[in-house]
């Protein structure tokens, strides 16, 4: 009985360390750029988009041919966005069109009992 409870809480615990496995990114807004110009992530992270300009920005992404508005920032305002289907994300001021980035979400495949990971 004790060896199934231990079983249970480690895989618990191991479930907790997989999501924190999942890591922010923070991207800037300044003089009209974004800090980063590509930037690859896996599907469980979050990317926190600061205004750093002394304008609103409205920010929206393109993934297959669909356009989102994610949120207006106001000077000093932040917004958390997480990206979870793999593809390219083209992400854009739409008040600023010359400040854009791509974000990258990998397609991975597990394969075999190694559990080796492939990225395309």
């Amino acid at each position: 009985m004790k060896k199934i409870h231990v079983m249970i809480i480690g895989i618990l615990l191991l479930g907790i360390a997989r999501v924190s496995d999942a890591r922010e990114h923070l991207i800037s807004q300044e003089n009209n750029r974004f800090s980063e110009v590509f930037l690859k992530v896996e599907s469980r992270d979050k990317i926190k988009i600061v205004n750093l300009d002394s304008v609103n920005h409205k920010i929206s992404f393109m993934y297959k041919e669909r356009e989102q508005l994610v949120a207006e920032l106001e000077p000093g305002a932040s917004q958390v966005i997480e990206l979870d289907s793999p593809g390219l994300y083209d992400i854009k001021s739409q008040l600023h069109p010359e400040m854009k980035m791509t974000v990258y979400v990998p397609h991975i495949v597990k394969i075999g009992a190694e559990r080796r990971e492939y990225y395309f």
